[in-house]
């Protein structure tokens, strides 16, 4: 989610560059759904954060709740907090955004390292 959350106007030409720098941590076929284009400029938010050369940072808690279904050997759910702050040139700072993210996690086997399969924004 640190991954995902965190961009780069400098560098990046779309927030969804974030996404796809995840690309080892994710399925192939959610990286097919991150990797499509995503029409218009990205959004307000992105807009004001390229006009001040800005750059996001993101911190990630836990936020299991309960009632969250049980591991099995291939497949796992977890809760993840992010507060990411936008910060920028000259000093600026935008609106903190604080999201929680439902992150489903997949694996072919139980010795196979876990890759994220969906995200959900609750």
């Amino acid at each position: 989610m640190t991954t995902m959350e965190t961009v780069d106007t400098r560098i990046d030409k779309h927030p969804m560059d974030a996404s796809r720098r995840a690309a080892p941590w994710l399925s192939v076929q959610y990286l097919d759904q991150v990797s499509e284009p995503v029409p218009g400029g990205g959004g307000a938010q992105w807009l004001e954060l390229e006009k001040h050369d800005g750059y996001t940072t993101t911190t990630v808690s836990d936020a299991t709740e309960m009632g969250q279904p049980e591991d099995t050997a291939t497949e796992a759910f977890r809760a993840r907090a992010t507060l990411t702050e936008q910060l920028g040139a000259g000093g600026w700072t935008g609106e903190p955004t604080q999201y929680v993210y439902y992150v489903y996690l997949i694996r072919d086997s139980a010795t196979d390292p876990w890759v994220v399969n969906a995200v959900a924004v609750g």
